[in-house]
């Protein structure tokens, strides 16, 4: 998987505000023409063999925290992955799990929210849905994420996978810029590039 870099994003306006979010059904197509998104189907094919980090008991819902072990680096490892099987459908919504970044606008524009789901069909895992979300500053003093955000991305922020779902996987990862050279104050860890726990919420229908 590409690692996030800076290239992705442009610079953020005064007063760009988030948009509400946005939810796909897996039975709706989506084309993906971002990189990113290009690269997040083609885990598709490697699924299999990645560790999971966290298993949904299929039934229940669930709200949880999945922990990162990101590095920025080409490769779907770079994800941290959830499992979960379910006998209806299930609803999948991630959320940003690491610190509040609103200091600034362009420090909250700068961090950006990456999911995707994928689907065991026969003997293989099949794409279904996936985005990333960059942040937007709101009046509440918080950094809210959407794909509806500046710069707008295609995808949803929730996807719905219908009818005897079986079993998923949840690719997760939540990145923020932390380099000076690009105004930001360079704390928030001991990297450029900053990654950070995802919350993932799994809602059997």
């Amino acid at each position: 998987m590409r690692a996030l870099s800076c290239s992705l994003v442009v610079a953020l306006l005064a007063g760009c505000g988030e948009a509400g979010p946005e939810t796909v059904r897996a039975e709706e197509p989506k084309e993906l023409v971002s990189t990113t998104g290009a690269a997040r189907e083609s885990c598709a094919g490697v699924v299999e063999a990645l560790a999971i980090d966290h298993d949904f008991a299929g039934t229940q819902r669930e709200d949880t925290i999945v922990q990162s072990h990101a590095r920025g680096v080409e490769d779907c490892s770079d994800f941290s992955w959830a499992r979960g099987v379910a006998s209806a459908g299930v609803a999948v919504t991630p959320s940003w799990g690491g610190p509040n970044i609103a200091t600034t606008g362009w420090d909250c524009n700068h961090s950006s929210l990456e999911y995707a789901v994928y689907r065991r069909d026969g003997g293989v895992f099949r794409y279904v849905n996936g985005a990333i979300a960059f942040g937007a500053l709101a009046s509440d003093g918080a950094c809210h994420y959407s794909v509806r955000n500046f710069p707008q991305q295609p995808g949803a922020d929730e996807t719905v996978v219908p009818g005897e779902a079986g079993e998923l996987r949840i690719a997760v990862r939540a990145w923020s810029h932390n380099d000076p050279a690009m105004g930001h104050a360079g704390d928030a860890c001991d990297s450029s590039s900053c990654y950070w726990p995802v919350g993932l919420s799994w809602r059997p229908e």
